[in-house]
């Protein structure tokens, strides 16, 4: 009887533990139209080369200098561009948060050092196993969601780069200003 009862309560308790509000995360709908949605929300991108070496945050805020896209496309990824190639990024996880216009969970990641410049890499809800692997192992080793975690999560994170013309020169984001490129969709995600 005491073994039954024991294991009715822990299904209680993780039924009740629920990170991100799962089922509302995980069946979010978005607020409006996003910019390239179909794009950013292809969870199985083909035809893409793949840069096996990991690459740092600076590498990506480089991209904003070096590429200029117009704000409006809405074709597929244009080539000759970081959008054309799949990268293995390797930073620090600063805050996660899932983003109730477009539903996607909304890593914010840097360099070692948190008070250098971030960029965002995003996970589609189309990835809810994705996004539960992620926020178990951040608050598994103790960070909280929806806040600064100023020591930050070392992880490594695979998937192609995205230009999200919205994110141009929206002021107000401390950390993220000025930064267009993100990895979007993020196809794999690890904690060191």
């Amino acid at each position: 009887m005491k073994k039954i009862s024991w294991l009715l309560l822990t299904c209680v308790v993780l039924i009740s533990w629920n990170p991100g509000t799962l089922p509302e995360r995980c069946n979010c709908k978005p607020v409006d139209h996003p910019y390239r949605a179909d794009l950013k929300h292809n969870i199985h991108p083909t035809g893409l080369a793949e840069r096996k070496s990991l690459i740092g945050v600076e590498t990506i805020r480089s991209w904003e200098q070096r590429y200029t896209i117009p704000l409006i496309i809405d074709k597929g990824r244009v080539h000759g561009t970081p959008e054309d190639t799949i990268y293995n990024l390797e930073g620090w996880i600063y805050a996660i948060k899932t983003d109730k216009a477009d539903c996607d969970l909304h890593v914010q990641v840097g360099p070692r050092n948190p008070n250098w410049p971030r960029v965002v890499i995003e996970i589609p809800p189309e990835e809810c196993a994705l996004q539960d692997s992620l926020i178990a192992q951040f608050v598994r080793k103790g960070f909280k969601l929806d806040i600064q975690n100023p020591r930050g999560a070392h992880f490594i994170a695979r998937g192609p780069a995205f230009y999200d013309g919205n994110n141009r020169g929206r002021p107000g984001k401390r950390h993220t200003e000025g930064c267009s490129w993100e990895i979007h969709p993020v196809l794999s995600i690890n904690l060191k």
